[in-house]
């Protein structure tokens, strides 16, 4: 019996809460020595680009984003913007129009949200003769050398692309602090190294980049709460890898107050771990019997993506191998408590990491002192998603 129950911590806790840093502190020394998935820009303007922008009640966040459009370092003849006005009730239709793009209205309040909005566009968007599309969120900016970069990587026979995400109020408060180390380790620091080596970069909703071959032989149907993962899943299985061009950014100012990320958070962990519980494993198997590590690192990514959950799993598996040293002290229990206390050490040198990479002032030792207990609250928030009874349905994350 006592075997058994080592046996169950082993599997369930210690392997899961030592394989994660592991993994990711691999990558991390990848990019610290060097593979960083730059681009360089291309002088030819070989392709044309349609730029997509879902908008859902936008007026607000818009205009910056269609004033990063025009203000792309790409002949006008090249690229259009088509904005989506989904289900929209107020004046995005007539920023749209002010700032010269492409309006194209959708009203279909039985089916709402992003992934609905884009099948419908891209339907309409591949009549045209664009060589691609991209996609940006109405509440992002992209940076003026966008496209040139793009370009040359679909001359170079990439098809699917995924640029950089940064958050741009980053010393705003604890929780936009969270989200810029959160996304300089994600992106920089593991979507870099993985695209190098061919493994799984998921797709993050803005700043993708498709070849229209691409949609026309796998059409975006992917019509849940966490669609472009979905869609991920889908290229991979075909071996389809995405391209991760780290300098080129979309930026965005991150939520301020929890409040505001609580529904998109909820959404997005409800979404991931139901993709999570029924296809990960099957991946991750199915990639390891027939040697296509694209697949199984699909599999690996999905088990793995919320970073609150895999750090709370760490702290439990902390916490009952404390207990387990207490009730039954000896060889097993000791070796458990070390290596667990070891993998808890390890996520804390990736988030040093990733907290001196962004530099220290002393507003920013403030933030880092108040992080824990946000980061703390978002795992709550994801893993009482693992208890929700109903599926994620679409919500538009408060402004």
């Amino acid at each position: 019996m006592e075997e058994l129950i080592q046996a169950i911590f082993c599997v369930l806790f210690l392997a899961p809460a030592l394989l994660v840093p592991a993994y990711y502190l691999a990558l991390m020394a990848l990019r610290l020595g060097g593979v960083k998935a730059w681009c360089p820009e291309s002088p030819l303007h070989e392709h044309s680009f349609a730029i997509v922008v879902p908008a859902h009640n936008e007026e607000k966040s818009l205009p910056d984003a269609l004033q990063s459009c025009q203000q792309l370092s790409y002949p006008e003849n090249k690229y259009e913007v088509f904005v989506v006005a989904d289900n929209c009730s107020d004046a995005t239709v007539e920023v749209a129009h002010r700032y010269g793009a492409t309006c194209l209205e959708r009203h279909d309040p039985g089916r709402p949200g992003k992934g609905p909005a884009l099948m419908w566009a891209f339907q309409h968007v591949l009549k045209t003769a664009h060589d691609a599309i991209v996609v940006l969120d109405a509440d992002c900016r992209i940076d003026k050398h966008a496209l040139r970069v793009f370009d040359q990587c679909l001359h170079e026979g990439n098809h699917v692309l995924q640029s950089n995400h940064v958050t741009s109020n980053c010393d705003a408060g604890p929780l936009s602090y969270v989200a810029r180390v959160g996304q300089l380790l994600e992106y920089d620091y593991a979507y870099a190294p993985k695209s190098c080596l061919g493994l799984a970069v998921p797709l993050v909703g803005t700043g993708m980049v498709f070849h229209r071959e691409i949609l026309q032989q796998y059409p975006w149907d992917a019509g849940s709460v966490v669609e472009d993962i979905e869609y991920t899943l889908l290229l991979a299985k075909n071996g389809i890898p995405v391209r991760f061009v780290a300098n080129v950014a979309v930026r965005h100012n991150s939520e301020e107050h929890l409040d505001q990320v609580k529904v998109q958070r909820r959404r997005w962990a409800k979404g991931i771990l139901r993709l999570g519980r029924s296809r990960a494993f099957q991946l991750l198997v199915k990639g390891l019997a027939t040697g296509r590590p694209l697949i199984a690192d699909a599999g690996w990514t999905l088990l793995t993506m919320s970073r609150p959950l895999v750090l709370l799993h760490a702290a439990v598996t902390v916490i009952l191998a404390g207990l387990l040293a207490l009730m039954s002290p000896g060889g097993f229990s000791w070796r458990f408590l070390a290596l667990a206390g070891g993998a808890v050490l390890a996520h804390m040198v990736d988030y040093a990491v990733g907290v001196a990479v962004l530099g220290l002032n002393l507003r920013r030792v403030w933030l880092l002192l108040a992080a824990p207990p946000v980061v703390a609250r978002l795992a709550v928030i994801s893993l009482c998603s693992l208890f929700a009874i109903h599926d994620p349905q679409w919500e538009r994350t408060p402004r």
